[in-house]
């Protein structure tokens, strides 16, 4: 699903996905944001934290109404790295679909990111390192928002 790696990911999104995964630390985990930007896809990707991305002019994360909520993978929720060595790429994912249920007053969803958190039971925005991030258009309308599980995070040649 997601289009784009962050910079501050490439070359790293594998491993902190896999420190995750192993609980490396013991409450690293994976952060998925739903957010609205109308911000340009390079200011996304050349902010280091998710604070910053928060921070840009047009993006926001998706607030008010029910049924949202940041969605924290971590250990077998994780599935472990997929490398292919004819495709020279090695791609990170999850385990089961992740449901929003019932979502509705919210603002309008247009992008998910996925974030690396060192530590889930503490910090803040500023500590979250994003991975990637890709179009998720959705229009909040009671009904569940189903992000398919899959690979969130490639790197190849």
């Amino acid at each position: 699903m997601p289009s784009y790696t962050c910079n501050i990911a490439k070359g790293r999104g594998n491993e902190l996905h896999e420190r995750a995964r192993l609980g490396d630390p013991a409450n690293a985990g994976i952060v998925i944001v739903a957010i609205n930007s109308t911000d340009t896809v390079e200011s996304i990707k050349d902010a280091d934290t998710l604070a910053a991305i928060l921070a840009l002019a047009g993006t926001a994360e998706v607030s008010g109404g029910s049924g949202y909520a940041r969605k924290v993978l971590s250990g077998v929720e994780l599935n472990a790295l997929v490398r292919d060595n004819v495709g020279n790429t090695q791609s990170a994912g999850f385990a089961n679909d992740q449901i929003w249920t019932a979502v509705s007053g919210t603002t309008n969803w247009t992008h998910l990111v996925f974030c690396y958190d060192p530590d889930t039971t503490a910090g803040t925005d500023a500590d979250l390192i994003p991975l990637a991030f890709g179009d998720f258009a959705k229009t909040p309308d009671g009904s569940d928002i189903i992000l398919q599980a899959g690979n969130y995070f490639s790197a190849g040649e």
